[in-house]
């Protein structure tokens, strides 16, 4: 069987384009190795239109500490705010641990609500 193969993440996609949401993806390129180093991700829909969500934001280990997280978003939202009528607030989260988000206040987040996850371990089965 050959043919391209289908990303698995089309169907997603697909959804929440027939429901009017829209994603931007924003990324850093490596020029001299043409590694992608970053990237991030904002959604908006015409539903919920007050609000962009500031999707996934990650950057390889090799390229940390840079600034390059924090200047992704802070592009991204400013392309993309300008594109959404409505929208008025950027909701993001990150873990406590994760020390370099939590320096979003500096792009000028303030917390807004806080989640407890639970986990609990499963014994192997015997």
């Amino acid at each position: 069987m050959g043919g391209r193969q289908r990303w698995p993440g089309a169907a997603w996609e697909e959804q929440l384009s027939a429901q009017g949401e829209v994603c931007w993806t924003a990324a850093v390129e490596d020029t001299r190795s043409g590694e992608l180093v970053g990237y991030s991700e904002m959604y908006w829909s015409p539903l919920r239109a007050a609000a962009l969500h500031q999707g996934a934001t990650a950057v390889r280990p090799s390229a940390r500490g840079q600034g390059l997280g924090k200047w992704l978003k802070a592009a991204l939202t400013r392309q993309v705010a300008s594109a959404c009528p409505g929208a008025s607030w950027v909701r993001t989260g990150n873990a406590n641990e994760n020390a370099a988000m939590l320096g979003n206040a500096a792009l000028g987040f303030a917390p807004w609500a806080e989640t407890t996850e639970w986990q609990l371990k499963l014994s192997p089965l015997a």
